[in-house]
């Protein structure tokens, strides 16, 4: 691995969450009501009536009522949440997502490949033939996987986890757990407490990936598509890709941990997709992109050649430094520090922060950050070359000493850096 490659691996964590202030105002005079949702999907059917009936297509059911409620979606891929009491869902045929919530419920699942959160109670669980993924939540639980290649995962509480016909992956948590892998070739997680019926390896490798596409050339402005596959006996719980440049994380193109959904096969050898919408600006040069994944047992993939993977943008901005620094200066005001400096770039400066770190490299103790840091004010000139001052407020948990000033400076096209200055003061 290169030396810049590790710079920015180790420094950049603490530039970015500097550089990233989101403000929040809540106007309750123009609230807007909107539709219910399950699991993200606007709700066709909403009931507090004991028996809810879906149609023969794909339904979002939501169950409004307090004491248990039954719930057959019928055929199609439904999404179903039950209620908080002790209900009794029927998903039938298709690929269905259930959210059972909190209460002792009875889920069967059927036919297809279904994804289950049973919540918290002492549920029972049937996924019914195919691929299914199960999380029995909190709560003594009984779930049984059925035919297929399912994924379990028992979570708190002393679980009953039935893999049946297919390889499946069984992880029955914290508390101790009956664990019944059944026929196949199937992969265990387990913990001296658990008792296992039968003979189930135990799972500690991570996600293998194969066939990945990555374009070698991207042009600013267009959409970037990479492509692969992922494969784990334990199955993928987990798949995204982050990308790295010359100053960092590149954060502001599609965000810093791009999500990957699965759009073939299944969990335990599937192909995985995500986009990345590639601004006009973006700053021409060679990037880096980084796969990584979990499985169903915590395993994750190697941080490796065989996750990491180059790529170049071509037509986008020449402006590939971060600003520059010049003129700096800390001067203590009573239990203040005041940080001021110069700060210049062609693109135009957009966020700045100085830090105090105590013997050169410790910015906070067990007990919290030493200083509670303002933001940065221009104080003359502008975005293009100007002065800025930062107030600084020590806090009693900052112990006396030397301190040296870290400086982040960042430009409108995401050029960065974060680095240690030759300022320093006494306190």
């Amino acid at each position: 691995m290169s030396a810049p490659r590790r710079r920015w691996m180790s420094m950049a964590a603490l530039a970015t969450v500097a550089l990233t202030l989101v403000v929040f105002v809540p106007n309750t005079a123009s609230a807007v009501t909107t539709a219910p949702r399950c699991s993200g999907r606007v709700a066709t059917i909403v009931s507090a009536a004991a028996t809810i009936t879906g149609t023969a297509g794909n339904d979002v059911i939501i169950a409004t009522g307090s004491a248990g409620q039954t719930i057959r979606s019928g055929r199609g891929d439904d999404v179903i949440c039950g209620s908080a009491g002790p209900d009794r869902i029927f998903a039938d045929d298709g690929n269905d997502t259930v959210l059972s919530g909190n209460g002792d419920d009875i889920v069967d699942a059927g036919n297809g490949n279904d994804t289950i959160d049973a919540g918290i109670g002492r549920d029972n669980v049937v996924g019914g033939a195919g691929d299914d993924a199960v999380t029995a939540g909190a709560g003594v639980d009984r779930v049984t996987g059925d035919a297929g290649n399912d994924r379990i995962t028992g979570n708190d509480g002393s679980d009953t986890l039935i893999g049946g016909n297919g390889n499946d992956a069984l992880h029955g948590g914290a508390s101790p757990d009956i664990i019944d892998p059944g026929t196949g070739s199937n992969s265990c997680g387990s913990d001296t407490t658990d008792s296992v019926i039968s003979q189930c390896p135990i799972d500690r490798s991570g996600v293998i990936f194969r066939d990945v596409v990555v374009p070698v050339t991207t042009t600013a402005g267009t959409t970037m598509k990479i492509t692969w596959r992922s494969v784990d006996a334990g199955g993928v719980s987990n798949a995204n890709m982050r990308i790295g440049g010359p100053s960092g994380w590149v954060t502001s193109w599609c965000g810093f941990v791009v999500v990957a959904n699965l759009v073939s096969g299944s969990t335990f050898d599937g192909t995985y997709e995500a986009t990345c919408n590639v601004p006009a600006n973006a700053v021409n040069g060679r990037y880096t992109l980084f796969l990584m994944a979990s499985d169903t047992f915590g395993n994750v993939s190697a941080w490796d050649s065989s996750s990491q993977f180059d790529f170049s943008v071509t037509s986008g901005a020449a402006d590939s430094s971060p600003p520059a620094v010049s003129n700096l200066s800390a001067r203590v005001e009573g239990s203040s520090v005041v940080v001021s400096w110069r700060a210049s770039d062609p693109s135009g400066v957009a966020g700045q922060s100085a830090w105090l770190a105590y013997n050169v490299y410790s910015f906070a103790s067990t007990e919290g950050p030493y200083f509670v840091y303002n933001a940065a004010v221009l104080v003359s000139g502008d975005a293009l070359n100007g002065v800025y001052e930062q107030r600084v407020d020590r806090r009693q948990i900052a112990p006396s000493g030397t301190y040296t000033v870290w400086l982040t400076v960042i430009d409108a096209l995401g050029n960065k850096d974060f680095s240690q200055t030759s300022t320093t003061l006494a306190l």
